[in-house]
């Protein structure tokens, strides 16, 4: 039984791990291409596709990850139930680690296939995402304030 627990928590830990490590790559990838974008945010440029697409280092990849992986721990702790799936969060990170630096180079360059690869690789991300969150609530048995907030 204590190895049980043991093993099922190494899973969440190794889950909201590779969320953050990769949260912090983006925020460090992002913060790397300021200096690339610098003489447009200089003249005033942000509407430049380079712009945008560092931009969304910064939103999809530091933001969206963060939260994700904290939703991924901290749901399951707060109702006291376990995650659905650590698979699903997995294959979740997947799509949204190789969704994320596709779109913003397809925004970045102007290549609108690369951009639709990687919006679709990243919305696939979110839904597997949503769905394992929506089924951890549904596995639920406490109907605590978290539940319905």
């Amino acid at each position: 039984m204590a190895a049980r627990q043991a093993h099922g928590a190494r899973k969440r830990t190794v889950v909201v791990g590779v969320y953050f490590g990769a949260a912090i790559v983006f925020l460090l990838a992002g913060a790397l291409g300021l200096v690339w974008i610098a003489p447009e945010l200089a003249h005033g440029l942000y509407p430049a596709p380079q712009v945008a697409g560092i931009t969304h280092l910064f939103t999809l990849g530091f933001l969206t990850l963060t939260i994700l992986g904290a939703l991924a721990e901290l749901l399951p702790m707060t109702l006291g139930t376990p995650r659905y799936s650590s698979a699903a969060a997995m294959t979740a990170w997947y799509f949204l680690v190789i969704g994320i630096p596709a779109f913003a180079y397809g925004v970045a360059a102007s290549e609108t296939s690369v951009l639709a690869v990687g919006a679709a690789l990243f919305g696939t991300g979110l839904l597997v995402a949503a769905g394992n969150v929506i089924a951890s609530l549904a596995s639920s048995r406490s109907r605590n304030i978290t539940w319905y907030a």
